[in-house]
């Protein structure tokens, strides 16, 4: 006798909304995407997945159904802010977009929209989502770009330009608001990243959820991996840095920390691409203890995480989350992280890391100093673990269809608590 299908508890039918996906980009955001469509087509719905596209196009990405849709832009020298606020406008007003994505949702039929980030045409597409009578939407607030804080990516240009919405942008935040107070349910990986919009306006009377981002547990069950890197602690420690090269990130900072401590008899691991790669190529050249592997993908980034001791994430900017800490915890490997954003949340100085200050290269040093140690490294793994653990992907997925449910019933009802942490 063969057994029924299994009906699928909340909705069957779930469309993602961000900006890639499966297009050879890196980044958490459409990390978080891949995986989340992953884990709900095994869990037997039916999903979609509508992002942006050098073209408009409709694909198939094992099992999941991708809507690429090319974005209205105006020419214009790439960065001008002129073009970028009128772009914004564009992409905002213009009917177009709402008729693509009125025709997405005509032909997927999907009963919940999970909507990450679309770039410039986040507002738009919420405006058409939220308007569309039966359908449950969700939000993720995985970025702050929304709040219009570009800073970290353009440091050499005044900082009082891009520390706050220049007037012009002003009707777009305000429109934003309105249309994010008609969604469902909020989520956020992390109470920094919620509070940063609900704190600004956004989201107004809308149920919201904490819910951190889960790391796949790839190198194996943490607990497994904590014992062993507990029977065989190396002589050698590995010091770990995977992210974009770029200001925000702060590599410079570990770069300059390591060249305050040359004493030490370690390993430093960098991985990435990005603005500051011809800096990391020429430490590297001078100190022999850095090897820079370039962008690391598949095995390849496994076998990093495999091998390295302790993670390094020296954030010079608001992190939302660190799936990268997320990952070192699922690695069994604990964390120096810095005292912005959501770090903190996420490092639990003392006990799963270290938390120093941002762009303190004295302050990583020490940090780095104290990891090398054994006797001060040792008890910080099975902690590490522990945190993997409890936010495996299989947890974070019965959070999120809790979430979907929430947001399927009329909405005030119920609100759906954040996990203890």
């Amino acid at each position: 006798m063969t057994e029924a299908p299994r009906v699928p508890d909340g909705p069957s039918r779930v469309l993602l909304v961000n900006g890639n996906y499966q297009d050879g980009t890196v980044g958490g955001t459409q990390s978080f995407t891949e995986r989340l469509a992953r884990q709900l087509h095994a869990d037997g719905r039916t999903v979609g997945v509508l992002c942006l596209g050098e073209s408009d196009a409709v694909e198939r990405h094992e099992g999941v159904t991708v809507f690429r849709l090319r974005p209205p832009r105006l020419p214009g020298p790439a960065g001008s802010a002129p073009v970028r606020t009128l772009n914004q406008l564009l992409a905002m007003q213009n009917p177009w977009v709402a008729r693509r994505v009125a025709a997405v949702l005509a032909r997927f039929r999907p009963q919940l929209c999970h909507v990450q980030m679309l770039r410039t045409l986040t507002p738009s597409a919420l405006r058409v989502l939220t308007a569309r009578p039966g359908l449950a939407v969700v939000q993720t607030t995985h970025e702050l770009f929304s709040l219009w804080d570009f800073d970290p990516f353009l440091p050499d240009l005044p900082h009082k330009i891009y520390s706050r919405p220049p007037r012009a942008i002003a009707p777009i935040t305000q429109r934003h608001k309105r249309i994010s107070a008609g969604v469902d349910h909020v989520c956020a990986p992390s109470a920094f990243a919620l509070n940063a919009y609900t704190s600004r306006g956004y989201f107004a009377g809308v149920p919201a959820t904490v819910l951190p981002n889960s790391a796949p547990h790839e190198w194996g069950p943490p607990r497994e991996l904590a014992a062993r890197r507990l029977a065989a602690p190396p002589a050698r420690p590995r010091f770990l840095f995977v992210a974009r090269l770029d200001h925000y990130k702060g590599v410079e900072v570990l770069l300059d920390a390591l060249a305050r401590v040359p004493e030490l008899d370690i390993a430093v691991d960098i991985a990435g691409e990005g603005v500051k790669a011809d800096l990391v190529r020429e430490r590297a050249a001078l100190d022999q203890r850095i090897t820079y592997h370039g962008p690391v993908r598949g095995q390849g980034r496994l076998a990093l995480f495999r091998r390295a001791d302790v993670m390094v994430c020296p954030s010079t900017w608001t992190e939302t989350y660190c799936l990268a800490a997320a990952e070192a915890f699922a690695a069994a490997m604990p964390v120096i992280g810095t005292s912005v954003g959501a770090l903190p949340e996420t490092v639990r100085h003392g006990r799963t890391g270290l938390v120093v200050e941002p762009g303190d290269p004295a302050g990583l040093a020490e940090a780095i100093r104290r990891l090398a140690d054994p006797a001060n490294r040792i008890p910080l793994i099975t902690p590490s673990a522990e945190q993997a653990h409890a936010n495996a992907p299989s947890e974070f997925l019965a959070r999120q269809l809790a979430v979907y449910r929430e947001a399927l019933r009329p909405r005030g009802l119920s609100l759906v608590s954040a996990p203890p942490r």
